[in-house]
Parts: structure tokens; sequence; C-alpha cells
């Protein structure tokens, strides 16, 4: 064994440091604070570096935080008082299992079996004995102890990449030693430790993995696990475990894009393993629908990781059990989910191999009960509505963009009076113009991956560079021909919205907003604003000329906060994007202050604080072109463009000469 003393220099300054902010993290640990523990950066930097000596000294700093662990659990165990003393006790493992994990990641020099043996210990003993270790009398501390059986289960999962056969080993001896007991307690513990094993991925890269992946998926088969007594909750905690095990397999493709490098003996034992789980899975859940909420995850997931010539004859089947299964409103979430995959994974197999009109009349054929059941009104929840933003985004992602904007956004945004399915389309768009500067440089990115408040900063100033040099986001798909449905149906959102919520402004308003608005359009609220999210990203084919300049200015009164803020972002992006109507949405908003009564001096103030915002954007933008991080084209033809927006020459005279 490598002891403490080994530690190079640079570690044991380290784990000093460590040492004093885990001590101060445990002091400040009470049951008051329910599990909570802001976030500290210089903490997380001492994580890093954990995580960057473990490529050289794991075993040395592993037994140099055992140690903590066990000084500092002493210490803890004599302040007296079971709440207080527990409470000091989770925050002890829950700090030293975020060390240990950067112990146990990709590029760690390893650890010796003992240490290995005694996380995995520690792992599943949080797994299975968190509810006896703190009870749920104990309510102030459920949240600190979720937290460490979390951070056991994530130790699980990255142990899991190297040392799969003994996790294996290890769950089916606790499953089988606790299956067979007719006890309560027995079984919850077995449905905790099938929690904690969730955030493995099996690991298939290499023939090693893919034999001991194999073999977890051979003797974790749901069926082959039988209780007496509600035999069907452990098998479909089981199920649910595998389909989280897959995930990111399915995703990635895996094992099928790195079969090149895989023993075809073990790829064959790994598609046959697979083939069979899912055709008894599917024959349990046509014998009795009550496992269909478990078993289609699952199904789907091992149908999407078949060879090419089985996934081929087997996804419309799929698809087609998926469809009948949206009568279930309890099912709905979970069947798109699973649509959602099919589809994806249809697109990027199939989809290279087919003809456009063959993948567009499959697209057609899975979506028909989606967009059905949109109508109706059955996908309510907002979960549901973003995972057909998601669909559409995706279509849109794998190369059938056409088809994704063209019949499923413009179909949706052209949904009289349903302005759950205006809503999903407009969403759709803008996520698809997102990813629009990654695709025009040539990256590959994603309109459903997550994005930030800087991100997306950065993303629409880009935008706005590609519509002041004349391209369309749309262009970057492919699909230029699709702008000018996308501005009309846009346009008529628009107008509707104006129709009935554009005279609703803040001064002459004495009612809350939602009293004065019939309650069947009250949803129309938001639609209206993320209808101006979009503009000038894409121009609304009533906006294409001077009526921008003369109905946006009011929006900026508006009752509503959303469509007031909205709007004078939009003024603002204008300014950028479109610099030919900067002078004009000047004068639109000096217009609309000469026009306010008088009797209104605040409305005539806000107006007037527009007017001066915008001026100081204008300004900003200036700044930015002298310092060369801000460019525009010259137009040649800026004058006569000019004179279609209805400007006087000595107002275009001024800009021109600003630029």
């Amino acid at each position: 064994m490598v002891s403490h003393m080994f530690l190079p220099p640079v570690a044991d300054t380290l784990l000093l440091q460590f040492k004093t902010l885990a001590k101060a993290r445990v002091d400040a640990a009470t049951p008051l604070d329910r599990g909570d523990s802001p976030y500290d950066p210089v903490y997380e930097k001492v994580l890093n570096g954990l995580n960057l000596v473990a490529q050289h000294a794991a075993m040395p700093l592993l037994d140099a935080l055992l140690a903590w662990r066990k000084d500092t659990e002493s210490q803890a165990q004599r302040l007296g008082g079971e709440l207080v003393v527990l409470r000091k006790k989770l925050a002890v493992e829950a700090v030293f299992l975020e060390a240990s994990h950067q112990l146990v990641g990709p590029g760690s020099s390893g650890l010796s079996g003992r240490q290995a043996e005694a996380l995995e210990r520690l792992a599943f003993d949080w797994a299975l004995n968190a509810e006896t270790y703190v009870e749920p009398r104990f309510s102030d501390l459920i949240k600190a102890r979720e937290k460490v059986t979390c951070l056991g289960a994530d130790i699980t999962g990255a142990m899991a990449k190297t040392r799969l056969p003994v996790i294996t080993a290890r769950f089916l001896k606790e499953l089988e030693a606790r299956i067979r007991l007719d006890a309560n307690a027995a079984r919850q513990e077995i449905l905790q430790m099938c929690e904690g094993m969730k955030r493995i991925t099996l690991p298939v890269s290499t023939n090693a993995d893919l034999r001991a992946s194999t073999d977890f998926l051979r003797q974790a088969h749901p069926l082959k696990h039988v209780a007496p007594v509600r035999k069907s909750q452990v098998q479909h905690a089981l199920c649910e475990v595998l389909a989280a095990m897959l995930a990111d397999n399915v995703k990635a493709d895996l094992p099928r894009s790195v079969a090149s490098s895989l023993d075809p003996a073990l790829l064959k034992a790994w598609f046959h393993t697979i083939t069979t789980m899912r055709t008894e899975l599917a024959n349990w859940t046509a014998r009795q629908s009550k496992h269909a909420a478990v078993a289609y995850p699952l199904i789907t997931y091992l149908i999407c990781m078949e060879e090419n010539n089985t996934f081929s004859q087997y996804v419309d089947t799929l698809v087609d059990n998926l469809h009948r299964q949206l009568k279930d409103k309890l099912l709905r979430t979970l069947v798109l989910t699973c649509l959602h995959q099919a589809m994806t994974s249809y697109l990027a197999r199939l989809g290279p191999r087919l003809t456009q009109d063959k993948v567009h009349r499959w697209l057609a054929k899975a979506n028909k009960p989606i967009l059905l059941n949109l109508r109706k009104g059955n996908l309510g929840f907002p979960e549901q509505q973003d995972l057909v933003r998601q669909i559409c985004v995706t279509i849109a992602d794998h190369g059938a963009a056409d088809f994704a904007v063209g019949s499923l956004i413009i179909e949706l945004i052209s949904s009289d009076g349903n302005w759950e399915a205006i809503m999903i389309g407009l969403k759709a768009l803008l996520s698809i113009f997102m990813t629009a500067p990654a695709r025009a440089a040539g990256k590959q990115a994603s309109g459903n991956e997550a994005h930030g408040d800087s991100s997306d900063t950065v993303t629409e100033a880009q935008l706005l560079e590609m519509i002041r040099n004349g391209s369309h986001p749309l262009d970057a798909y492919g699909i230029p021909s699709e702008v000018t449905k996308v501005s009309l149906v846009l346009a008529k959102v628009l107008q509707q919205c104006q129709v009935f919520f554009g005279s609703y402004r803040a001064v002459n308003t004495n009612k809350p907003l939602l009293e004065l608005i019939p309650k069947e359009r009250v949803a129309g609220l938001p639609v209206f604003t993320q209808a101006l999210r979009l503009v000038p990203f894409t121009m609304p084919e009533h906006w294409s000329g001077p009526r921008l300049c003369e109905d946006l200015p009011g929006l900026t009164l508006h009752a509503d906060a959303g469509i007031r803020a909205q709007a004078v972002a939009v003024m603002k992006r204008i300014l950028r994007g479109v610099p030919r109507m900067r002078n004009a949405m000047l004068l639109g908003v000096a217009g609309l202050a000469a026009r306010i009564p008088d009797d209104t001096p605040e409305a005539i103030k806000d107006a007037l604080r527009r007017l001066v915002e915008l001026m100081e954007e204008w300004q900003l933008i200036l700044t930015e072109k002298s310092r060369g991080t801000f460019h525009e084209p010259v137009s040649s033809a800026a004058a006569k463009e000019c004179m279609l927006y209805g400007l006087p020459r000595g107002l275009w005279m001024q800009q021109h000469a600003l630029h």
C-alpha cells in the first residue's frame, strides 16, 4: 500500500487546501440548510486540482481522504444531539464522495483493489441503507441524504467504466439476497439500489467492455428476477435501470459505430442478447398493459441499438405501438420521448440511405398522430409541448429541415386559435435559428442543446451579423425556399395578436390585464411575446416596409411587461441587424412620443426614454465599429432603400455620414 507520505509536494499542498475548505463546509452544515451548500469557486478549483493530481497519485490521495473522513466523522460524533451529528456526518460524506469522484474518472492513475472495493462498498451501502441511516422522521435531512446517495451513484457510474464485472457481481448478489424475502424493507432496498445504478453507462468500446456489458444485460434481464409478491415492482425497477444504462450508448450509436474494432463473435452475442430481451419484453407488455410505462423506453432503446436491417424491420412496428399508447393520458410524455428517439435513430441511420421522398413519407406518418393529439388539446403539459418542439428541431438537425419547417413548424404556427400549437412552432423555429450561425460555419450544432444566457447573447450577435450580410438563418439549412412561407405565417400571427392585444396600453388600463382579456385569448399573450422574439431574424411580411416602424414603438407602452421588454429588444436588434432602418426606427419612436396626449406625461417620458435608449445603442454600435468589433457591409442601394422606408434625404445623409 502506498501511504500518504509518498504524496508529491504539489499534492500535499492541494490536500491541505482541500482539508481547510472541507472543514469550513462541514462546520457550516446545519439541519436548517436542508442539504444546500453555497457554490464556492475556490472549492471547485481544488476539486479540479485533485482530478489532475490523480493522474499521477490517485492511491495515496485516496488513503489521505479516507483518513480525513475517519477523523472528521469521529469529531462530529462528539458534538452531541442526534440531528446535528447526522447532519455533520452527511456533510462529511458528501465532501468525501465529491473528492473521491475526482480520483476515479478518466485519466486517473488507478486505485488499488482494496481502495476500489472500499469505494464500491460505501456507494452500495448508501444506496441500500440510506433510509436506515437517516430515517424519514428527520425531514430536514432528506435533501442532504439524497445528495449523498446521488454522489454515491456517481462513484458507481465512474468505476463501472473499468470494474463492471465486479459491480455486476455485487449488484446481483445484493439483489438475490433480498428478492426472495417477503418484506417491504428488502423490496425497498432493492429499489434504492436500482436507483443507485442509473448513473452507469454500459461500456462497449473494447472487447472486454462489450463482453462485460453483454453479461450484465443477460444477467440483469428483468424477467429473470421474479419476487414472490409484487413481482412487477422489481421488474419495473430493472427495466428503468437498463434503460438508463443504455441511453448514452443509443445516442452515440454504440457499439455499432465502433463495430470494426470489435470481435465479430462478441458483437453477435451482444445483438442476440438485445434482440432476445426486446422480444420477450414486447410480449410481456402485450400481455399486460401495466408494464408499458417502464417497458417501452427500454424496448425503444433496444430497437435503436439493433443492426441496420433489424432496426429497419421493426422500427415501424415500434412507432405504431407507440401511437396506440397516446390514448393513455398518463403515458403521453413517455410516448413522445420514445417517438423522439425512434425518429432520431431513423434519420441518423436510415435517412442517408433512403430517398428524400421516402424519408418525408415516413416522418409524416410518424408525426401525424402527434399533431392530431395536439389539435385536440391532449398535449397540454409543458414537457409534452417541449418534446414536440424537440422533435421538430431534431428533424431539422438530421437533414430534413425542409420537412421540419415546411410540413411541421409552418403547420403548427398556422393553427388558428390553438395557441399551444402556435407557441410550439414559434419556439421550434427560434431553436433552429439559434444553430444557424454554427451550421453556416460548418460546425455540428443542435437546437435541442441547452443554452445559457451568455451563449444565447453570442448566438444572437452572430445571427444579427448574418442578417446584416444579407443571409437568412434558413439559408444555413439549405432551404431558402421556405423563407417566404415563414414570413407569411409569422405575419399572420403578429397581426392576429395585434388585433387581440395591441390596444392594451399601460396608461389606459385601470384593471389587471388578465381581467380585461377574454379567457380563451389569455394564452395568446406569451405567443405575442414569442413571435416578437423572431424579429428581425425573419421579417414578417407585413413588417418588411415602413409599417414596422409604425407598429413596433407603440408596443413599448403595452400593458404586458413581457411584450414591452421584447418590443424594446426587437428595436435594438433592428439597429444592429438592419442598418438601413435605424433612422426610421428612431423617427417612429419620436413620432410616438409626439402623438401621446399631454394628459399622460408618464407615457411621454417612457417614449422619450426609449428614444434615448435607442440613441445610446446606436452610439454603442458606432463605438464598436471604430474598434473593429462590429462589421456591416456598405450597400450601394442604401439611398434607394431609405426612400422606400419614407426617410427624408437629409436624415439619410446624416446616417450615411455616420457610417
